[in-house]
Parts: structure tokens; C-alpha cells; sequence
């Protein structure tokens, strides 16, 4: 398992860059590919521990907020797991209860309530 910490830094540095980057700030002269490939290479750890999360912050998925906070849980799970105060298996079990709370209740919780005369 990669460590979290690490992982949550390389993100925050790789934010800040594709910002920049953007914003003509810095990495100037290279183009989108080249930027990209400058960002593999620097992010080395990131890009091949978590390539989705490489992806995610390219793309510019983590730049809301609640994507963020979303990310921060998960790295919250995986930091316990990876200091042995918590089970994958109980993160794993954490974690899509929050996404459940977050997606799946409200669909449930909004479906129309069966009517008794629907029956006959």
C-alpha cells in the first residue's frame, strides 16, 4: 500500500502546478502533452502508486471542494490502515457507507411509494 501521506502532498504539489501551469505561471513553454509528461516524471510516486488519483487531479476533478473533502476521507481510511488501526476490510466498509449515505439514500429515500390500490 502506498503511504497516504506521501500521496496526499504529491497531490497538493501537482494541484499547485496544474494551477500554474494554467494560469501561465510557470511551465511556460511546454505544451499540454509535454506538461503532462514533465508532471509523470516529477510525480513519479503518485503516477504509479495511484495513477487514477494522477488522472483526477490532470483533469481538474479535485478542484471542488467536495471532491477534495471526499479525497481527504479516503486518505483519512488509508492513513489508519496503513498505521494498523484499521482493517482494509473495515475501510473499505466505511467508506461505501459514506458513498452510499451520499448517492444511493437520496435516490432510494426520493422513489415513489407503492400504493395499495397499484396492487390490485
Amino acid at each position: 500500500m502506498c503511504d497516504p501521506t506521501a500521496i496526499e502532498l504529491q497531490i497538493t504539489y501537482l494541484i499547485q502546478d496544474r494551477a500554474d501551469y494554467f494560469a501561465k505561471r510557470n511551465y511556460n513553454e511546454l505544451s499540454l502533452p509535454e506538461f503532462i509528461g514533465k508532471m509523470k516524471t516529477k510525480y513519479e510516486y503518485l503516477y504509479t502508486g495511484s495513477k487514477t488519483l494522477f488522472d483526477k487531479v490532470m483533469t481538474g476533478e479535485l478542484d471542488n471542494p467536495e471532491s477534495r473533502a471526499r479525497l481527504q476521507q479516503m486518505l483519512a481510511l488509508m492513513r489508519s490502515i496503513h498505521e494498523g488501526k484499521r482493517s482494509q476490510k473495515d475501510a473499505d466498509m466505511i467508506f461505501g457507507k459514506v458513498m452510499a449515505d451520499k448517492y444511493v439514500t437520496p435516490i432510494v429515500n426520493n422513489l415513489p411509494t407503492p400504493n395499495e390500490n397499484d396492487e390490485k
